[in-house]
This record gives structure tokens, sequence and C-alpha cells, in this order.
């Protein structure tokens, strides 16, 4: 089964793209055309044979889309994006909404960019409680100025 890689990874999908950051290296990432099918349902959990089943299916793969399909999802993989879960219960809806009719490039662009930014927000020191956290012991109330 393939995840994403939370909390670690976040993303938001938009009209003709997902964007996609890594907040542990600071990478961030635009994944559009089919990508954005891949990515709904990856983030629904799917084991990876019938992730590729449902795309060769829907869009009846000749042997070069099935490559490059391989490629892109093995490529969210080396990025850290998805991981493979242990739990191989979950199954994938059969009412899936594809955003196109036909199989367009699924091409994942990596932006480095604004690395230094985002490694030095605070978001980026997410653990399993979630973001944010409230601190544990304020030294100082800021509206009267006096020591809590």
């Amino acid at each position: 089964m393939l995840i994403e890689n939370r909390p670690t990874v976040s993303s938001e999908l938009f009209d003709d793209e997902v964007v996609i950051v890594n907040l542990e290296n600071g990478n961030y990432y635009s994944f559009g055309g089919s990508g954005i099918d891949i990515w709904k349902i990856i983030k629904d959990g799917v084991d990876l044979p019938n992730l590729k089943e449902i795309f060769e299916n829907k869009y009846m793969f000749d042997q070069d889309q099935k490559k490059v399909f391989s490629q892109i999802i093995n490529e969210l993989i080396e990025e850290g994006l998805v991981v493979k879960s242990k739990d191989p219960s979950d199954k994938v809806s059969n009412e899936l909404i594809f955003k196109h009719d036909s199989f367009k490039p699924a091409i994942l662009k990596k932006f480095t960019d604004m690395q230094d930014l985002l490694l030095l927000d605070p978001i980026h020191d997410v653990d399993a409680t979630g973001w944010p956290m409230p601190k544990e012991n304020p030294s100082m109330d800021l509206d009267t100025n006096k020591d809590v």
C-alpha cells in the first residue's frame, strides 16, 4: 500500500495541479496532469498493484505508458513523498472520479528555491500531535507584561 508520508509531507489540491511540500528537506513539488488523480488515490491509501491496475484499465496503457507510470511512482517514493505501508487492509473506493478522460503525462516538478525558508519555519518540527502546539511554559504574559 502507498500512503502519503505524514506528518513530514503536506499537500494541497488545486484545479490543475497538486502542490506537495516535504517539510523534512524543504523541497516542494508541482504534480500536474494525471498526477492529480494519482495523488488523490494515494491519499486514500491504495496498494501498488491496485493503483497500477486502476490506471491501466482506465486509460488502456500501452507499454510506454506503463513504464512512465512506474517511473513516476518510483520518483514519489524516492523523494520521500509516499511510503509503503505495512497495512494491506485498506481498499480504494470503486467510485473514483478522474480529472482527465485520457492519461496526461504526470510530471513531478521539484523546486528547491525555498528550502531555507521552509526549514526555518517551525512547522517542519511537527510530530504526531500535529501543529501548532501550544508552548509548554510561557515565561511572560505579553498583555500585562507580568511573569506567569
